[in-house]
C-alpha cells in the first residue's frame, strides 16, 4: 500500500509506518472565537469545571474587543478559514473527501442537533472509534 500524498508517516520500522489521520477543526463565528481568546487570556483556563465555576466568571469577566476595523478583522479571518480550506483541499487531492474533515466546534457541542453523529464521524475519522456496523 502507497502512502497517501496527506498523510503525515514516520518510520517505525521497515514495514511498519505510523498513518495520522487529518481533520480541520473551525469555529464558524469568528466573533465567538475572538471572544473565547480573550476570555482564554484573563482566566487560567479555557473550560470551567463546574457550574458555580461559570457563574463566577459571567459575572466577573467582561470581555473588550477593540470596535474599530472589527468588521475588516472578521473578514480577513474569514477568507483565512476558506483559504486553509482550499489549501487542505488542495494537498489531500483525491485522498479523501475533504469536505467531511472539515469540522465546527458549533456542530459538536451538546446543544447542537445530530451532535453525537457528528462525534462519531469525526472519532471514526480519527481512528479512535470502531467502523459502523
Amino acid at each position: 500500500m502507497l502512502p497517501s500524498r496527506c498523510s503525515f508517516f514516520a518510520g517505525i520500522s521497515r514495514l511498519q509506518w505510523l498513518v495520522t489521520a487529518q481533520i480541520i477543526m473551525l469555529r464558524r463565528n469568528i466573533l465567538r472565537r475572538k471572544i473565547s481568546a480573550a476570555a482564554n487570556k484573563l482566566t487560567t483556563s479555557s473550560h470551567v469545571s463546574n457550574e458555580t465555576h461559570a457563574k463566577e466568571l459571567r459575572e466577573n469577566f467582561k470581555p473588550t474587543i477593540k470596535t474599530e476595523n472589527l468588521y475588516e478583522s472578521i473578514s480577513g479571518e474569514h477568507h483565512e478559514m476558506l483559504s486553509l480550506i482550499e489549501k487542505f483541499k488542495h494537498l489531500c487531492k483525491g485522498d479523501f473527501h475533504v469536505d467531511e474533515r472539515v469540522h465546527y466546534y458549533e456542530d459538536l457541542v451538546d446543544a447542537a442537533p445530530r451532535a453525537a453523529a457528528r462525534w462519531d464521524a469525526l472519532l471514526r475519522q480519527l481512528g479512535a472509534a470502531p467502523p459502523p456496523g
